[in-house]
């Protein structure tokens, strides 16, 4: 227990922080925040000093929030509300940048996503995400490509419903 508070005092801020820039929102970030440190305290080996607490608590701090975007009772809303949007903008950029990031990763599977953050939303590279996550740079590298392969899928889509919905809004 008194290691977790150490933890705690010494790298909450860490969390916080990182959830906030991915989450948009302190109260979410807050959110992970509590829920990393009580599963810390369920599970006390959850650290196992395999690496630094900074890096340990970067990835679970990532992989919680990943996992709360991509809460699947809230898919459909994140379409509608995001990725939608920056489609009929007709957002003509990079497919994998920035602010399409944040609107599209919630879509991508688990590891593609994760990656693409790392990548994209804080500048990571190759070798940094490879040694974050104890993978082969190639595999970032492919994980990355199957992503833009999503992303660029998911554009191809995207007029198609477009074009449906307005079908079917001048029908009614």
């Amino acid at each position: 227990m008194h290691q977790v508070e150490a933890l705690y005092r010494d790298y909450g801020d860490l969390v916080l922080r990182r959830a906030e820039r991915l989450l948009g929102s302190k109260e979410a970030a807050e959110d992970v925040l509590q829920e990393i440190f009580i599963k810390m305290v369920r599970e006390p080996n959850m650290f196992r000093g395999e690496s630094s607490p900074s890096t340990f608590f970067y990835r679970v701090t990532t992989n919680a929030c990943f996992n709360k975007i991509r809460d699947k009772k809230n898919r459909k809303r994140l379409l509608k509300e995001k990725v939608m949007p920056v489609l009929e903008d007709r957002y003509q950029t990079n497919p994998v940048d920035g602010l399409f990031v944040k609107n599209v990763v919630p879509f991508l599977d688990e590891p593609q996503g994760v990656i693409v953050m790392y990548r994209y939303a804080d500048g990571l590279e190759l070798q940094e995400i490879a040694d974050l996550l104890s993978i082969s740079r190639r595999s970032v590298s492919n994980y990355l490509n199957r992503a833009r392969d999503a992303i660029r899928s998911m554009l191809e889509e995207a007029p198609k419903e477009m074009s449906q919905k307005k079908a079917e809004y001048h029908a009614s």
